[in-house]
């Protein structure tokens, strides 16, 4: 046979023996088969090719996915080293408290607080930078001598917005110490002579709160029933110690509820006015 006929061109006569006939019938089975194998191939090639093509456009998210996600862990990761830096800088600058003797370093911390803190700053429940410059201020006119150490700092939370930091506070013990918060104390000399001999030395703990670059809230605890103890070595004794008859006095998490005259007030209007000008 020597031309290939479409089966509908091509349907048994009469004309044709029966030999013809199977011989055609054959011819259309043949080329309908290759009919049916071609469409076929061509579906499964048209199939793969859009299997294929939704492959790489699967890649291709995952592969946006992984670097938005990369961009985020990489944008807490930068976020947590500059929170924890600042706050390693800060403990550092304030190792020995308020430098009140030293104008230049005293300047350099109120800017360094002025940088990494809100002015809406809440410290403890109070609200305002002033409100944490009056504590150390408070701590330098009735400790001569403070020392803070870092334990351990470290950043938390999933978008890296709190830093933590585990320490101790060494203070020097004077007759000044004792006569601004506990005056009553005098009448028990021996305990006198064992709070100037041994000092406080507590476990301290603070929490900043960041919100982008700045601290909006700032927690700090101070073991101040701990320190007395280790002091005393009795808890009478520290009972009797704690239980001020004065305005002033230290609260169990260290801060000092402070009413006494003159020395603190001037750097207070100092310290205020800094910050209404700034």
């Amino acid at each position: 046979m020597s031309e290939l006929c479409y089966l509908t061109d091509s349907l048994p006569t009469a004309q044709m023996t029966a030999k013809e006939r199977t011989e055609q019938r054959r011819y259309e089975c043949m080329i309908n088969q290759r009919r049916y194998r071609a469409r076929k191939k061509a579906q499964h090639e048209e199939k793969m090719k859009t299997i294929a093509e939704t492959k790489r456009e699967i890649d291709r998210f995952e592969q946006l996915v992984l670097i938005l996600k990369n961009r985020q862990v990489s944008r807490h990761i930068n976020a947590g080293s500059y929170r924890h830096q600042s706050i390693s800088v800060y403990v550092n600058m304030f190792h020995h408290g308020l430098a009140r003797n030293d104008q230049s370093k005293y300047d350099t911390q109120l800017n360094l607080l002025g940088s990494i803190m809100r002015q809406s700053l809440i410290f403890n429940g109070e609200i305002g930078i002033p409100s944490l410059v009056k504590q150390w201020r408070i701590g330098a006119s009735l400790f001569p001598y403070i020392e803070m150490q870092t334990l351990e700092l470290q950043v938390h939370g999933s978008d890296q917005s709190i830093v933590s930091v585990i320490g101790t506070m060494k203070a020097t013990i004077t007759r000044t110490t004792i006569q601004a918060l506990f005056p009553h104390v005098f009448k028990r000399e021996d305990i006198v002579q064992k709070l100037i001999a041994e000092g406080l030395f507590s476990e301290l703990r603070m929490s900043f709160f960041f919100d982008d670059d700045q601290v909006t809230i700032m927690e700090s605890e101070i073991n101040f029933m701990g320190g007395l103890y280790k002091a005393l070595g009795d808890l009478e004794e520290m009972s009797y110690v704690v239980h001020a008859e004065g305005g002033s006095k230290m609260l169990s998490d260290g801060t000092i509820v402070y009413e006494g005259p003159a020395p603190t007030e001037e750097t207070t209007n100092k310290v205020a006015m800094d910050y209404i000008l700034s």
